[in-house]
């Protein structure tokens, strides 16, 4: 079975604030100071701080991404061929 991370969509929360729900928690990017600083799920703080908001985004989504892909192994032809038979005989 093939697999893609969903896109990711920000939400702006107010203020000075955008977020990101994922299936591992919140990511959230404050600007404060003429900065922006991520914060991620289950890590207490504001963290990396960044020049633009969009820098401190595609930071976040790369935290995102690094973690979603961890586990994730690459798949053999055989792993794609039986995926392949097992959804053709499920038809």
């Amino acid at each position: 079975m093939l697999y893609k991370l969903k896109p990711l969509e920000w939400v702006w929360s107010g203020g000075s604030v955008w977020r990101m729900e994922t299936v591992v928690g919140r990511y959230s990017v404050h600007a404060l100071y003429g900065s922006f600083y991520i914060s991620q799920p289950n890590e207490p703080g504001m963290e990396n701080e960044q020049p633009t908001l969009d820098e401190a985004k595609a930071a976040a989504e790369t935290f995102y991404r690094e973690r979603m892909t961890a586990g994730l192994v690459p798949a053999t032809f055989q792993d794609l061929y039986e995926a392949t038979e097992q959804a053709r005989a499920a038809q």
